[in-house]
């Protein structure tokens, strides 16, 4: 759900670049920020950064995209 929200947010940022494809942009941001998370985990006692958990967190990030661009494409 945070990175669903995390998309919908940084698409906003990303918007700025009309001559660019923002929702790829984006879209690579979010897949990203969800790697480096993972890997931060990796330093976190008790915690582990996971392949399986970059996927979830990509796939509410593509979900959200969707979502996103049925409901607002122009």
């Amino acid at each position: 759900m945070e990175y669903f929200i995390l998309y919908i947010l940084s698409i906003e940022c990303f918007k700025e670049y009309k001559d660019k494809p923002s929702a790829i942009y984006t879209l690579l941001f979010v897949i990203l920020y969800a790697c480096f998370d993972e890997f931060h985990q990796l330093f976190v006692g008790g915690r582990a950064g996971q392949i399986r958990d970059v996927l979830i967190d990509s796939s509410g990030a593509i979900f959200s995209s969707l979502i996103w661009h049925k409901l607002f494409k122009k």
